[in-house]
């Protein structure tokens, strides 16, 4: 059974003078609320629905899907969603764009950067990274799918500009790998599975050049709000429940996952494996990793804006996550 999370706020009463003042929890009612979320590629609507996460919330949640992590930050920026999730990099840009939002949670996968992965098409002669010299490399521009094709080709002779990153999102990446348009891909999951059945070949893992961090980032606006910021924290609550419930029937989820995302058993299951999470405290490990990918955006001229990573983060849900089952 899922767990509810009583969300409580202080209030202050006297009967006289000579009474002390005392602080009585008092719940906060959430009826009526909603909450804007936005959903790369669908993926947590399935997780959700699937464990049954969401039953008994108060407040609504509206889910609005995107292909990336830049076009949800972009939603938040223009008031249309509250909260969504996505790797590090969408954050930095943010902060350097000036969105009013903050890193407010922080799930870290068991496999880190498994979920990830630079494929080459069916039939492609290249077998190395230094193979992709000259090539085009399908990347979402702005994303953890971009820095990871600029670390790859930074480990190979010649560095990350004798190739052309093409900005696409990673379903017309796929697309564009699956046509030849493009002679390689950085892709996540469900698309990376899909290249796979296609008989793609991967040359590259995301667990070579990131920790795999899952970012949760909310609107400076709903986190100012009492009842919105409640709700969120409830969420929070909920997906770690569906994490655990994923961690736990594994071949539910699996099958689940293959259905929705037309792909084979075996590579559901792989790919859910390689995704199971559980939240983190935010802290000295994430302020690193997001600075040293914030140093090689720098480096490569993408990234002009100075960041401080630090304040990109709020630690108001730090308490939270010791409540939460792991994933």
């Amino acid at each position: 059974m899922l767990a509810a999370v009583v969300i409580v706020v202080g209030i202050g009463g006297a009967s006289g003078a000579t009474t002390k003042h005392k602080t009585t929890p008092k719940k906060i009612n959430l009826s009526g609320v909603t909450l804007n979320v936005g959903d790369l590629a669908g993926q947590t609507q399935i997780l959700l629905n699937d464990s049954g996460a969401l039953k008994g919330a108060q407040y609504k949640v509206n889910f609005a899907t995107f292909p990336a992590g830049p076009p949800a930050v972009a939603a938040i920026q223009g008031g249309s969603i509250d909260l969504t999730v996505t790797a590090d990099t969408p954050a930095i840009f943010a902060q350097a764009g000036g969105v009013a939002l903050k890193v407010v949670a922080v799930t870290q996968p068991v496999a880190p950067g498994a979920s990830l992965g630079l494929v080459v098409p069916k039939g492609s002669t290249i077998t190395t990274l230094g193979g992709l010299k000259g090539t085009k490399i399908a990347a979402a521009s702005g994303t953890i799918l971009q820095y990871i094709a600029i670390q790859a080709l930074n480990g190979s002779d010649g560095g990350w500009k004798n190739a052309t990153i093409v900005n696409l999102n990673p379903a017309l990446a796929l697309a564009a790998l699956t046509s030849n348009s493009v002679q390689a891909a950085v892709l996540i999951q469900p698309y990376l599975a899909e290249a796979v059945e296609s008989g793609a070949q991967v040359l590259a893992l995301g667990t070579s050049y990131t920790k795999g961090y899952s970012y949760f980032l909310a609107a400076d606006s709903a986190l100012a709000n009492t009842k919105k910021s409640a709700a969120i924290a409830d969420y929070l609550h909920r997906y770690a429940e569906a994490e655990h419930w994923a961690a736990t029937h594994t071949a539910t989820w699996a099958q689940d996952y293959a259905t929705a995302n037309n792909i084979t058993l075996p590579l559901a299951t792989a790919a859910v494996n390689a995704a199971l999470a559980s939240f983190v405290k935010i802290g000295p490990n994430q302020y690193n990793s997001i600075t040293n990918e914030a140093v090689a955006f720098t480096q490569a001229g993408l990234l002009t804006t100075p960041v401080d990573t630090q304040t990109l983060y709020s630690t108001q849900f730090n308490a939270l996550v010791a409540t939460l089952p792991k994933g």
